[in-house]
């Protein structure tokens, strides 16, 4: 039995909530089972948010997570998320996410999602769905395809445009960033 805990922590406003989402589905359309959580602050934005995805192989009979396989931190203001990593599970973060963060016994993989979101997309805000591809390519569940559709039935921007858009190249494009890794290699 495969089963999976994975995290994304940034601020309210960063899209960590959706990206999570986006990850479940796309893991039910591979035929696998999923469970999200979430927790943030009362505010809208600025204050730490917290997706967490339980993804398996068999039905999920206890949806929260004890000790994350992999997070994603897309700030350095959610860092106390760091420690929901279990001893040698993955932390990939974006690079402007670093600044103080202890990371002792984890795989750290830097990943300059929202600086390549500014540059090669035009959009930073797709910063986090960068991330969401490079997560997914690192730990190889779910597949880049269903992914993709998951960014088009879940976002409306993506479904407008014929082709996705620019969401979906986001989430290539953070593939390709997780691939540069070592991603797709094995689960954490």
């Amino acid at each position: 039995m495969m089963r999976l805990e994975v995290g994304l922590a940034g601020l309210g406003g960063q899209g960590v909530l959706v990206a999570g989402t986006i990850i479940g589905k796309a893991a039910v359309l591979d035929g696998l089972y999923a469970a999200q959580t979430v927790s943030y602050g009362a505010e809208v934005r600025g204050t730490m948010s917290l997706s967490e995805v339980v993804i398996s192989s068999e039905p999920i009979a206890y949806p929260l997570t004890s000790k994350l396989d992999a997070l994603a931190l897309l700030s350095s203001r959610a860092a106390k998320a760091v420690r929901r990593v279990r001893s040698g599970g993955v932390l990939l973060a974006d690079e402007g996410a670093m600044e103080g963060v202890r990371a002792e016994g984890l795989r750290v993989m830097v990943v300059p999602a929202f600086k390549a979101a500014r540059g090669r997309l035009g959009r930073p805000i797709l910063g986090n769905l960068v991330m969401v591809g490079a997560l997914v390519s690192v730990l190889g569940v779910p597949s880049l395809r269903s992914l993709e559709r998951a960014v088009v039935e879940e976002l409306p921007e993506a479904r407008a445009r014929v082709d996705g858009g620019s969401a979906v190249e986001a989430v290539r494009l953070g593939y390709s960033l997780g691939e540069q890794l070592g991603g797709g290699t094995r689960r954490p």
